[in-house]
C-alpha cells in the first residue's frame, strides 16, 4: 500500500485548466467506489486566493513522500 496524490475539480475547474484541491490518499487501484463506499482521503490541500495550485501541490506531494517513507512492504509469507 502506498500514498498517492490525486487532483480534484469541478467540469468548470477542468475547462480553465485549474485544480480545486489535491487529496492525498491510499486507495487501492481496483476500488470501487459506487460498489463498496467512499474511500477517505489522508490529507486535500485547498487551492485558493492565499494559495496557489503549484504549492498545493507541492505541499501534497511533499506529504505523500513523508507517508510513503514510513510504509514498509513486508514479503510474501515462506519466502
Amino acid at each position: 500500500m502506498t500514498y498517492l496524490v490525486y487532483g480534484v475539480s469541478t467540469p468548470w475547474q477542468r475547462r480553465m485548466g485549474t485544480m480545486g484541491s489535491y487529496i492525498v490518499s491510499d486507495k487501492p487501484s481496483n476500488w470501487d467506489e459506487d460498489e463498496q463506499g467512499k474511500w477517505k482521503p489522508v490529507a486535500e490541500f485547498h487551492v485558493s486566493q492565499r494559495h496557489t495550485m503549484e504549492e498545493q501541490q507541492r505541499r501534497a506531494h511533499e506529504y505523500c513522500d513523508y507517508m510513503n517513507s514510513a510504509v514498509t512492504i513486508h514479503p510474501p509469507i515462506g519466502t
